[in-house]
Parts: C-alpha cells; sequence; structure tokens
C-alpha cells in the first residue's frame, strides 16, 4: 500500500525495513508527542501480540454481538481486530492509528 506508515518502538529491525521500507530504500522518522499540542500521534496504541485471535473471529461472540447480548460493540471488537497481531510479529512493538 502506498500510504502505509508503520509506528514502531524498534527502528533497527532489518526484516522491517526489507518488509515496509520499499526494500531497504525508505527513512526513518522519530517522532515525540507534546500534550499540549493535541497531537495526532497521541492517538496511536500499541499492538496486542496474542496467541488467540481477536474476539471477532469467534463466531459466538460476533453471534452475541449483533444479538445486543453481550456489552461489547461493533466498534469494541472491530478496534480489538485492528489492534491485534500474533506474537510471531512482536518483534516490530509497533503502534498503530486506526480510524473508521
Amino acid at each position: 500500500m502506498p500510504t502505509l506508515r508503520v509506528l514502531s518502538e524498534s527502528r533497527d529491525v532489518t526484516s522491517m525495513w526489507n518488509h515496509y521500507a520499499d526494500s531497504y530504500r525508505g527513512a526513518v522518522l522519530q517522532f515525540e508527542t507534546v500534550d499540549e499540542l493535541d497531537s495526532v500521534w497521541l492517538l496511536a496504541r500499541p499492538i496486542v501480540y496474542q496467541a488467540d485471535p481477536p474476539a471477532i473471529a469467534d463466531a459466538r461472540t460476533w453471534a452475541r454481538c449483533m444479538l445486543r447480548t453481550d456489552e461489547r460493540t461493533y466498534l469494541d471488537l472491530f478496534t480489538e481486530y485492528q489492534y491485534t497481531k500474533t506474537p510471531d510479529w512482536a518483534y516490530e512493538r509497533e503502534w498503530r492509528i486506526a480510524t473508521f
């Protein structure tokens, strides 16, 4: 995706340069948030690396959400989905800003 940007705590992981930096031709920018300026970077959330799939992948959880018999909303389920990856990717130490 030409507009994809990766936010990470790691800047020197070789495989990330290959995956996300146009085969080692990209650049790294360091950002710092300033709460007083209400920076968009304050919206970033860390990825949760877990072996279990997000709840949205479970048919029962999805059905309970659709029938409104669960406290979780569609937004809760999709938010968890957007911020979850398997432990195989934990080396990335990724953060994301996801919007609808």
